[in-house]
């Protein structure tokens, strides 16, 4: 198994589940979203240069960023209400 297989083995085995529905929380899932996608894009990249089909690694990239829309979505929802809370 080549090492860019082990490393998008090991891309596709990491957890992806939000937890706790907190500010903290979903700014640390965020946080571990952005190294998960630059270090997935990066893999993808260099398999590309060598030759490898990787659309299978884009498809799951694709979902990894659905995932980390959706965490920054409720993120912001979250913030918003806090804001209005403090305001009111």
């Amino acid at each position: 198994m080549s090492a860019l297989t082990k490393s998008a083995t090991a891309l596709q085995s990491e957890p992806t589940q939000a937890g706790p529905d907190s500010i903290a929380d979903l700014s640390a899932q965020r946080d571990e979203f952005v190294k998960r996608l630059n270090g997935g894009f990066k893999r993808i990249e260099e398999a590309r240069s060598t030759g490898v089909g990787v659309e299978g690694w884009e498809r799951f990239w694709m979902e990894l960023l659905q995932q980390y829309e959706a965490i920054c979505d409720r993120l912001a929802e979250l913030q918003s209400a806090d804001d209005l809370r403090l305001a009111g």
